[in-house]
Order: structure tokens, then C-alpha cells, then sequence
């Protein structure tokens, strides 16, 4: 009987050893960093549609181009290369759906036989700090005024390189803004990059935060979880009864958990803040 008792009393004490090199491994193996993104130092189509700024809807009923809807975008002048083409890539949000158009759109209308609108700006509208790109559909005839249409804003450079903005989507019935004066549209546009800006300026000190104290949350979860794990497998071991034993293997599976939900919070935490700084506000 005492032969069997240490025989379990050994094992717990493997089990608890290799648990415990497990924790290490996980927080202390390596410096954790929540900035995952690294800066180009050059202008890629990325770096464009990543500070190409949505300001605005427009629509109207004309002789000339009947009902339209107007996607409205701003470009800083250090983003905007004359050499690059710009444009948008428009289609029914139901459409888009049925033929599964989800990243690629150009590629992917292609390959699954799907027509879309395909409006490229021969130049941009010259602002203070940058550039104005519209783009948009006419003619929108009765049946579809209340239908929801998906605007990509996209950028392609000489090599064949795109990149699309994230969907803006509208319809001409839901909308309230009509046309506008050249001096709406430029007030429009910079309230639309200050709110761009005050968003990027708060999700950057989020970083910075999450930057300097990170390091200083690992280690004190880590050290939590190795004073944690240390009574428990003293208690595994010290265990003589049954119900002992099973207690304590209780609390050994509920730490394993806690260790994986925690690895899972260190590496999710930064994607999220990092995510949240590609957002771009509807």
C-alpha cells in the first residue's frame, strides 16, 4: 500500500515539474510586445488606403446623371501619388454576398462571373493638404433606391499592386445629404480628418500604454501563476485521501485553464489594439 501511495506521490510530482517548466516556457521565454505592426518606411497602396480618410456621402437627381449617390474621399498629400490609380469599386451589398465578394473584389468578381461597377477618378480635386477623390454610380433607376450598395475605395500602383479601404455602404432613400457647395465639402472634409486624427491620436496612446506596462502585467500574471501552481502541487503531494487528491486535481485542471485563457488574453490583447487602429469609423 505504501509502495502505491508513492508511486501516485511521484507521479503528481512529474506532473506538477512538467507544469511548471509549461508556465516558464509560456512567460518567460520571451520579451511580449503589444505593438505588433511594423512601419513602411516607404508609400505602399496599404500605407494609402490606410490614411485615405471616407468623409462623406452625396446624392442628387439631375437631368444630366439622374439619381447618383456620390462616395466622397481624402487622400494627404503625402499619400497621393500621381502615378498610382484611384477609384471605386461599386455593387449591391446583396450582390456581393451572393457571389462572395469579400477581399480581392477585382480578382474575385472575375473568378465568380460577377459584374461590378468599376469607377476610376482620372484626377483628384485639389484640397489644402491633400486630395479629394468622388466616385459614384448614376442613373439609379426606381427598383433599386432603397437597395444598400457597397462603395470600396481602392488604390493600385504601376506594378499592379491594390489595396481596398474598408466598405462604405448606402442607399439613395436612406440618405439626407444632398449636394453640396465646394465649401460644404471642404468643412465636411476636415471635420471628417480632425475626427480621423482625435481617433488614431487615442488608439496610439492606447499603445503606448499597452507598450510600457506590458511587461510589467506578464510578469506579475506569471508570478501569480507559479505561486498558484506551487501550492498546488504541494497539495498534490501532501494528499492522502481520496477526496484530497480529487480536490486537488480539481484545482490543477482549473489552473491549466487559467493558463490558457491567460496566454490567450496576452496574445489577443495587442491584436485587439492593434486592429482598433486599422478601424475605420462608418
Amino acid at each position: 500500500m505504501e509502495k502505491i501511495i508513492n508511486k501516485n506521490k511521484s507521479k503528481s510530482l512529474f506532473l506538477f515539474v512538467i507544469l511548471f517548466f509549461l508556465i516558464i516556457t509560456m512567460f518567460g521565454g520571451g520579451t511580449v510586445t503589444a505593438n505588433a505592426q511594423t512601419v513602411e518606411s516607404n508609400n505602399t497602396v496599404q500605407d494609402i488606403i490606410d490614411n485615405t480618410v471616407f468623409v462623406t456621402f452625396r446624392k442628387g437627381d439631375t437631368v444630366e446623371r439622374g439619381k447618383y449617390i456620390i462616395a466622397c474621399f481624402y487622400v494627404p498629400n503625402e499619400y497621393y501619388d500621381t502615378a498610382n490609380t484611384y477609384g471605386v469599386v461599386i455593387f449591391p451589398k446583396d450582390y456581393g454576398i451572393r457571389y462572395n465578394l469579400t477581399a480581392n473584389y477585382h480578382k474575385q468578381s472575375e473568378e465568380n462571373g460577377a459584374a461590378i461597377i468599376d469607377v476610376v477618378a482620372t484626377k483628384g480635386l485639389e484640397e489644402e493638404d491633400g486630395y479629394g477623390i468622388n466616385c459614384g454610380v448614376i442613373n439609379i433607376n426606381e427598383t433599386n433606391l432603397s437597395r444598400t450598395f457597397c462603395f470600396i475605395f481602392y488604390a493600385r500602383d504601376a506594378s499592379g499592386n491594390i489595396a481596398y479601404a474598408t466598405p462604405q455602404f448606402a442607399d439613395y432613400n436612406s440618405l439626407d445629404v444632398g449636394e453640396m457647395t465646394l465649401e460644404e465639402l471642404l468643412n465636411k472634409t476636415e471635420l471628417a480628418k480632425d475626427k480621423e486624427s482625435s481617433f488614431r491620436t487615442i488608439i496610439l496612446k492606447i499603445q503606448e500604454l499597452i507598450d510600457s506596462i506590458w511587461i510589467y502585467v506578464v510578469i506579475a500574471m506569471s508570478s501569480v501563476v507559479v505561486v498558484w501552481a506551487l501550492y498546488i502541487g504541494i497539495r498534490v503531494i501532501i494528499a492522502q485521501k481520496n477526496e484530497e487528491k480529487i480536490n486537488a486535481q480539481g484545482m490543477l485542471k482549473s489552473l491549466l485553464i487559467g493558463v490558457i485563457v491567460m496566454a490567450v488574453l496576452a496574445v489577443g490583447a495587442p491584436l485587439i489594439i492593434n486592429g482598433l487602429s486599422h478601424w475605420v469609423m462608418w
